[in-house]
């Protein structure tokens, strides 16, 4: 998206398949990007952010480290507000679509936790010793990994 900022939803339509379901609008964006917004908004939830970290922990391979970089960009760029950041009615248009007026707590606990953790030494919370739960609480292994299960 122009935004840098993925939707909450979007759709993908094998091809061949019967695309008479979908608005004219989500065809277009098909064509033009290979999948269509179902629900274009942004409510700044951590799942993608936390995926790229993982892939950035585990194989140190700098162009995740660029898309979270990216993506915080947008967010600078599009959520920013005063005394805190917003969700998106429309990743497509930015903040000229409209905010969505309230912050969840998940931004703090996971997402700006993930952005800070793909940016800091790899020993802070490494991914040898810890395991995250679903709510990106670090929990200490009992055994660190040794590379093999």
């Amino acid at each position: 998206m122009p935004t840098h900022i993925g939707p909450e939803n979007f759709g993908f339509l094998p091809d061949g398949d019967d695309d008479s379901d979908l608005l004219a609008t989500q065809r277009g964006e098909i064509k033009k990007y290979g999948f269509y917004l179902d629900r274009p908004y942004y409510l700044m939830r951590p799942e993608v952010i936390e995926s790229i970290f993982y892939f950035y922990r585990i194989t140190g391979d700098e162009k995740y480290a660029d898309w979270i970089w990216e993506i915080w960009q947008g967010i600078k760029a599009n959520c920013a507000v005063e005394g805190g950041f917003a969700g998106l009615r429309d990743v497509r248009l930015g903040r000229e679509g409209g905010l969505i007026g309230k912050q969840e707590s998940f931004v703090f606990a996971e997402t700006f936790k993930y952005l800070y953790l793909a940016f800091v030494e790899p020993n802070v919370i490494s991914l040898d010793d810890y395991v995250f739960s679903t709510e990106g609480h670090p929990f200490k292994r009992s055994f660190s990994f040794n590379g093999t299960f």
